[in-house]
């Protein structure tokens, strides 16, 4: 997202809230009430990554009424109160519930060793809304295991430079560089990781699946499958611990497999 700006939510037209934000800033519009985007900056663009769960919702009822003219106002996910956009609340470890993120590079994260060493996470319910995301981190030299999971995940990088891989079952193995603003969706059940080749910290947001607030699988799903480290190919590693080195990135023995 580059830009600032403000955004404007209302149920009724005299009753409106307007919250600003700038280039990192994440928010969800919640569900079912009106909203108008500004840019308030002097002399650029405003870009907006946004993600919704419609698709689905379409797929479900086959009623375009429904989802796009139904006046039911959801008075426990959206209320008039001038704190609404300052609301913030710990769920559990790994888990956060907000309407506002200000700086998706500045929130502190969460330990989570299972997805690799010195790698850390938070997931959000924002805006009451159930559609779930989170922002997870890679130190420099640090890397993710690899996992797959079902469609629709989108990951935008938000800080750092490193590369993505990833590949089906019987499939040839694809890489990609990536950097801040780069975005890509890993396909269903594909096998992704994330490899901080950079000097400094790796950060994407992603948004995919359930809110962790009503989510009752909050961190694992049945095809959220991981592979150990000792498990995978043995020149994956190779290649990344190569690439550091040849970057200059000596420290990366203390926190990535040896």
């Amino acid at each position: 997202m580059t830009g600032r700006g403000a955004t404007t939510v209302w149920h009724e037209e005299n009753i409106k809230r307007t919250f600003e934000w700038s280039a990192g800033a994440i928010f969800a519009i919640p569900l079912n009430v009106s909203c108008q985007h500004f840019n308030v900056s002097k002399d650029e663009p405003v870009r907006l990554l946004a993600g919704t769960n419609m698709p689905h919702l379409m797929n479900l009822f086959h009623n375009e009424d429904f989802i796009f003219r139904n006046p039911f106002r959801f008075h426990d996910r959206f209320s008039n109160d001038a704190d609404y956009f300052r609301h913030n609340k710990r769920l559990t470890v790994r888990s956060w519930e907000t309407n506002l993120i200000q700086d998706v590079n500045a929130f502190p994260l969460d330990d989570y060793p299972m997805k690799g060493k010195g790698v850390r996470i938070m997931r959000f319910g924002i805006a009451g809304t159930t559609y779930g995301c989170h922002i997870q981190e890679f130190p420099v030299g640090s890397r993710s295991t690899f996992h797959r999971h079902g469609p629709g995940a989108i990951v935008t990088v938000t800080q750092g430079t490193g590369f993505a891989m990833v590949w089906r079952e019987g499939e040839e193995r694809r890489r990609f560089e990536i950097r801040p603003g780069s975005i890509y969706s890993p396909g269903d059940l594909m096998y992704h990781g994330h490899f901080n080749t950079g000097h400094t910290t790796m950060r994407h947001f992603a948004m995919r699946g359930r809110s962790p607030k009503y989510s009752q699988d909050r961190y694992r799903t049945p095809l959220h499958d991981m592979i150990p480290f000792e498990e995978e190919p043995p020149e994956i590693h190779k290649e990344y611990l190569e690439e550091l080195a040849e970057n200059g990135i000596t420290e990366a023995v203390s926190v990535v497999k040896e």
